[in-house]
């Protein structure tokens, strides 16, 4: 009876140990999928963190764009109306010569 006993015990504290050293490789396996979703969020984190700022700048490039593309359409209407000016003082001219030479005919 105490051989047996001894041996069933035997066989429990090795069943223990398996199931112990099972459990352990368990929680590594888990400890290495944590790091690595930490590091993926990691990376994730840093990629979200250059598409703001990408963002932020392409906003920004936006917004120059349209204060410049506001200005040369300023710049472009001042122009046309000194261009009629200009059209407007040259028929004028062209009128008035007109006068001339038919006054002087």
């Amino acid at each position: 009876l105490a051989l047996e006993s001894k041996a069933k015990e035997s066989n429990l504290v090795t069943d223990l140990e398996r199931q112990l050293h099972q459990l352990q490789q368990e929680a590594n396996v888990e400890a290495q999928k944590k790091a690595e979703l930490e590091t993926k969020l990691a990376e994730l984190e840093a990629l979200t963190a250059l598409a703001l700022e990408s963002k932020a700048k392409e906003s920004n490039l936006v917004t120059d764009l349209e204060r410049q593309l506001h200005q040369l359409q300023q710049e472009a209407n001042v122009e046309a109306q000194k261009k009629a000016e200009l059209e407007t003082k040259l028929a004028e001219l062209e009128a008035l010569t007109a006068l001339a030479l038919e006054s002087k005919a």
